[in-house]
Formats: structure tokens, sequence, C-alpha cells
């Protein structure tokens, strides 16, 4: 009995450990099922999770070397920019540390209110968002800014300024202060340095500052202190004096002023009615400069100078003042009074805002031809236009706004091109190739960015070469209204989709056609395209419409309503939208007949069906991702499965 109990006991023990091997085995087996399956549940359609935590992949200082004055506010010292991947929980910078040459006492006297500022993912310096405590002085060679700022996913922009005091026994030449830890979180980050040393130079020039509204050429005008305290003015003759419009002041020249140096500061306004014959004209953010009277020589001041957010107010039809002209990409020029002449220099333009409402056509030749920022057009007179026909390029960094006015562009020998960095905004007005110059409409080749919006007026486009061009990598949205749009050759370049957003899409116009390319996409949605002109879809491209009638080769129906329409068969077409039933239409692909390259059911609804209104044979992928097929009695067949039960 004790040997059979014993033979049992290890005929059990046996079972048992296979029952435990087993059991780890199905263990195993549904742990990794649960896995996949919450990886899965937890991504969105692009395969990325959603649980996308943020991380930092680049910390640096931005190299500027900016000239310093002393006595002036707001002075740029040092820029950060901090690169964050991820969206979900989001960090946020908690300390900066900077470190500065001075010693102790003399950055006490030379260095005031030093503040931290943030731009968010603009690269460009503009005081308006200040971030953490001002700092009155400073008390050691090494300071910090504690603060608990989250970031965005993206770029991130820092910057730090500082008042310089009118300290002039002060012996220094030049002044570097830098970032050394940014703490983010509870991890501490060394900024890459620039490839060349951060050192602004500093002048030793003698401040002077305006004691309240009056005359620049009034002595009594100014004062050394700012609280008028200090020196009057003896003189104009000091080739090192700097005279500083204060905040709230308003300044006025009369009689061509000769003054060194002019500076324009925060909330100053200098109102202009002859040259201000100057070496150097600065307007600082938020300073206003008004030129008032005509301009006839535009070599004064020697430099004009704007600084990002300051804005210039040019209210006469001369030249543009200034020899040399810098225009920071967030600087603002407002033209109320221009001629052909306002244009004829060559100038890089921050942002620039036409507002005309008494001109006359003018020709504007190469004069915008370059924009960092935005191009708004209000008003350009009764029935007047501003135009072009030279066949140079017009580069918009930002947006072309239109919210009245005319603009025409039209090259007369040759092509011109419309560059627009971002947003085609048309809620007034109208942009066409037609200049005045011509009764025949000019070439202009329009590149878009990621908005074209037409909420009203019109956008004709009709030149022989004309063309709108969808040639960036990424979505362009499309939403037009109730406008008037004759579109010319559109082309739908590799990489890029041209998505649009309501019912309509301009007119095709005769003898024109809309292209997409290989690995374009023309994303309809429930737009329907039409005109005299034709559509053609290249190999390895692909349309996708929500058009409950599908796409059609013949007839007034359906997603395409072209004079002419050709249909690849080495192409992708996608069924998608929200409606209950949606038609895949009836149209013919060569060089193979009935034969697709992708078909894609992608319904917003998965009760949704696609109804065939014609075999398809499929040389690719049948995609199904939401949504069903109604056969229809039609043939649905593929290289791996000839005929789809």
């Amino acid at each position: 009995m004790k040997r059979r109990f014993r033979n049992s006991s290890r005929q059990i023990g046996r079972l048992g450990l296979r029952t435990l091997l087993v059991s780890a085995t199905i263990g195993t087996l549904a742990f990794i099922a649960i896995s996949l399956f919450l990886i899965h549940f937890f991504r969105n359609e692009d395969g990325k999770a959603i649980g996308d935590p943020m991380v930092i992949t680049d910390s640096r200082i931005i190299a500027d070397s900016s000239t310093l004055y002393r006595g002036s506010t707001l002075q740029l010292l040092s820029g950060i920019k901090i690169s964050a991947k991820g969206s979900s929980n989001k960090l946020s910078v908690t300390s900066f540390t900077f470190s500065n040459q001075f010693d102790e006492a003399t950055a006490n006297r030379l260095i005031k209110n030093i503040r931290l500022w943030s731009t968010a993912s603009s690269d460009q310096f503009s005081p308006s968002r200040q971030v953490g405590n001002t700092l009155p002085q400073l008390s050691q060679s090494t300071f910090t800014f504690d603060l608990n700022h989250s970031l965005q996913q993206g770029e991130n922009f820092f910057w730090l300024t500082a008042d310089i005091e009118p300290e002039t026994n002060i012996d220094s030449d030049f002044i570097q202060i830098t970032c050394i830890a940014t703490k983010i979180g509870t991890l501490s980050y060394d900024p890459i340095p620039p490839s060349r040393r951060l050192v602004h130079k500093l002048l030793k020039n003698k401040p002077y500052y305006s004691t309240g509204n009056g005359d620049i050429l009034d002595l009594k005008g100014w004062n050394s202190k700012r609280d008028g305290a200090g020196e009057s003015l003896l003189s104009f003759s000091n080739p090192n004096a700097t005279f500083h419009i204060q905040p709230g002041h308003i300044m006025t020249n009369r009689l061509s002023g000769c003054l060194p140096t002019l500076i324009v500061e925060r909330n100053g306004v200098l109102q202009s009615t002859s040259a201000i014959k100057s070496d150097l004209l600065e307007v600082q953010p938020g300073g206003i400069f008004f030129q008032l009277e005509r301009v006839v020589d535009p070599s004064n001041p020697k430099i004009l100078c704007l600084k990002n957010g300051s804005q210039f107010v040019n209210q006469q039809s001369g030249y543009l003042p200034g020899k040399e002209k810098r225009f920071a990409k967030q600087s603002v020029v407002i033209l109320k009074d221009f001629s052909s002449q306002t244009f004829s220099q060559s100038v890089t333009w921050g942002n620039v805002i036409i507002d005309n409402n008494k001109m006359e056509s003018v020709d504007v030749k190469n004069g915008l031809q370059k924009i960092l920022g935005d191009l708004e057009i209000r008003k350009t007179g009764n029935k007047a236009t501003i135009y072009t026909t030279t066949t140079d390029s017009i580069f918009i960094g930002g947006n072309l706004q239109m919210t009245g006015g005319n603009l025409a562009i039209g090259g007369k020998d040759g092509v011109a091109n419309l560059i627009i960095g971002e947003q085609l905004n048309l809620r007034s007005g109208s942009l066409s190739d037609r200049t005045p110059e011509n009764k025949n409409a000019g070439n202009l080749h329009v590149i878009a960015g990621s908005l074209v919006q037409i909420k009203d007026g019109d956008l004709l486009l009709e030149g022989n070469q004309s063309q709108s061009l969808f040639i960036r990598a990424g979505i362009c949205n499309w939403k037009q209204g109730e406008s008037n749009v004759i579109l010319p050759d559109v082309i739908i370049s590799p990489g890029t989709t041209l998505n649009v957003i309501g019912e309509k899409f301009g007119m095709i116009a005769k003898d024109k056609e809309l292209v997409v390319l290989k690995d374009g996409q023309l994303k309809l949605n429930e737009a329907v395209l039409f005109g005299m002109g034709n559509f053609r879809l290249e190999p390895h491209g692909t349309i996708a419409t929500s058009n409950a009638a599908g796409i059609n080769s013949d007839g007034w129906f359906g997603a395409i309503q072209t004079a002419k329409r050709h249909f690849n068969s080495h192409s992708v077409y996608i069924y998608d939208g929200n409606s209950n039933l949606q038609e895949t239409g009836i149209f013919y692909t060569v060089p193979q007949p009935n034969t697709v390259k992708d078909l894609v059911i992608a319904k917003q609804s998965h009760t949704a069906v696609v109804k065939m209104m014609q075999s398809f044979h499929i040389n690719g992928r049948f995609i199904q991702k939401s949504g069903s097929v109604n056969k229809n009695s039609f043939h649905l067949t593929t290289n791996l499965a000839r005929t789809e039960n």
C-alpha cells in the first residue's frame, strides 16, 4: 500500500507539474493577448499611441549679437529654444539659470530690470508675454528665474531682456549674458551654445530723453535723465548722443531734424513732416513712426530700423524714407498713401498693410517681391488696383489676406509666381491675373500654403499659362463660400493632399484641367468639381469622395462634373463620408478597363453601405475600414482572390 501510494503521489506530482506548466503557458498567452489588445485599443488610426508622453529633444541658445545702447530699455540679451515632442503628460520649465561676465558692483550699476519673455512657437522676439518675476538688479554672477511654464509640442522660444543704465564711466565694450542651465520638470539640461561667441557690443553713447510732447529740434525737449532731473541738452553736435522718445510722448519732426541716433521706445510716437537727417532711426517694439509729408530724397535717414512689434505708418505718396531699410519679420508697415515711387526700391518687408481709399491704380513692379510676414490688403481706392506685370516671384512668408481692394499679378512676357507660405484668405475684393495694362489675362502661378479660404470676392485666374500649384507636402485645406472663382490649371503634387471643406471648389475653366499627380490626393468630401475644363487622375494618384452619386465618367452628377474626365487604372479610389448609402458611380479607367489599384471603403458609420454600380478588378488592396459593400450583382475581384463571395 505504501508503495502504491508512493507511486500515486509521483503520478499526482507529475500531473500537478503539467497542470502548472499548462496554466503558466495559458496565463502568458492571455497576458500577451491582453497586451496586444490594449496596445491596439490605445492607438489612433495612424498607429500612434494616444498616450504619447512629452520628451525634450533639444535645448539650445539662439545666437544674437545686436548692438546695445546705454540708457535703453528692454534690450535683448539672450534667447533659448526648447524643442519638445509628444502631446500628453506635458512638461513644464521650472527654471532658467544665466551667467554674466560682470562683477557684482558693475552689474548693479549697469543692468536693471531683467525680464524673461515667451513667444511660444514664434522665433521672433516681441515683449508681449512676460514669464516669471522681474529681477530689479543683478546681485551675483549667476541668477535664476523660477517659474512653472508649460511647454507645447514643437519649438518653444524664450528671451531675456534688461534695461541698460546710462552709465558712461563704466569701462566696458560688451555684455555677455547667457543661459547655462534649463530645468524642465526634475531634470536639468545644458543648452547647446551657438557656433559663435554670444557677445553684444555696448556703445559708449550719451542718452537724452524726451521730456514730453514737442519738436525734436527743441533743445528743451531733451534731458539726460528720464525723469527730467538731469542735464538739459545744449546742442545736437555730440556724435555719440542718442535721443530716446519715451513711452507716452509724441515728438514731431517739422524742420528736417539732424539727430545722430533717434530711438522711438515702446508706446512712443514720432510724427514727421520732413526728412529726418539721422544716421539711425530705430523704432522699438510698441513704438510708432508716422511719415506725413512727401519724401523726395530716400537717403534720409541713413538707416531706418523697424524692430519686431513696431509700426511705420506711411501717409505720403513719395519714396519710403531710409537709404537702408531693416524691417524685422514682425514689424508692421501701413501704407495709407503711396505711388509707384513708393515701391521703386528693393525692400525686404515684415508685415505690410495696404489701406488707401483714394488711390488710382499703381504698378508696384518688384516693390513687393519679398514679405517675411503677412500682406494684408484692405482698400485700394474706388475700382483701383495694385498690380505688377513682372515675371519675378512675390514671396509672402505668412498670409495673404484681403478684406477689400484689388490685387492683380500677371506676367506680361512670361510667368509670375505668387508664393504664399501659410494662408490665402480672401474675404472681399479680388485677386486676378488680369492687370489694367493688359486686355488679356497675364500668366500667374499661385503656390498655396496650408489654407485657401475664399469667403467672398473674386479669384479669377484665366491666363493661358496660369496655374494653381499645391506642391507642399502635407494637407492644404480649401474653404469656399459664395464667391466667384475661376480656376486655371490646378496641380496637386506628390505628397500633397488638397482637402475641400464644404460643397464648393471653384470652376475649372475651358481648356484647363485639374491634375492629381503620383502620390498626390484630392479629397473632395461633399464638394463637386465642375467646369468646362478637364479632370485627370494620374497613376498612383488618389481621389476620395463622400458624394452620394460617387464618381462618374459621363453625366452631370457625382463628384466630378467637368467636360472631360480621365481616370487611371493604377490609381486609388476612396469612398468615405457620413451618407448611409453611397454609390460607386460608373467611371472608365485606362489602360485597363474597370480596374483600380486600391479600393478603400472608409465610411463614418459601420452600418453605411457603398453600392457598386459596375464591376471592379483590384490590382492592389481592398481596404474596408468602416462600412460594407453591396455588390449589386456586379463582380469584385482581386489578384489574391479573383472573385469575392
